[in-house]
């Protein structure tokens, strides 16, 4: 699920984004994103505007309506999350801390990998 905290770096970022940019950010196919900001769009979450620089690019930003929904859900993921790690004890959070960076750097070199074969593969 997308959400965004108001004021926070992940919102600002997405306010500036393309939607290819958003595609990438979410690790998204752009035929996917293409829909799902459609129908974002059309229930009042998220606004779309022509870029001024370049009449060709198109920004995405989010609505007053999208940041409220956007907060619950949010709200709703922490308490889930906070239910899920429950039964870890003190002694645990590190090694359980260490296993998700170790993850998300898993992630990252995926993304940098996939990306690299992405720009390559034109060439054949």
């Amino acid at each position: 699920m997308l959400s965004f905290k108001v004021g926070s770096p992940e919102l600002k970022r997405f306010e500036e984004m393309t939607p290819t940019g958003f595609a990438t950010f979410h690790r998204i196919q752009p035929s996917v994103v293409t829909r799902a900001l459609a129908k974002l769009e059309h229930g009042g979450f998220i606004e779309r505007t022509t870029d001024r620089a370049d009449t060709r690019v198109s920004r995405i930003s989010i609505t007053p309506q999208g940041t409220e929904i956007s907060l619950y859900i949010e709200q709703l993921y922490i308490g889930d999350l906070l239910t899920a790690i429950e039964p870890v004890s003190d002694d645990d959070i590190p090694a359980l801390r260490q296993s998700v960076e170790t993850l998300n750097a898993i992630i990252e070199r995926l993304d940098l990998l996939r990306l690299g074969r992405t720009r390559r593969a034109p060439g054949g």
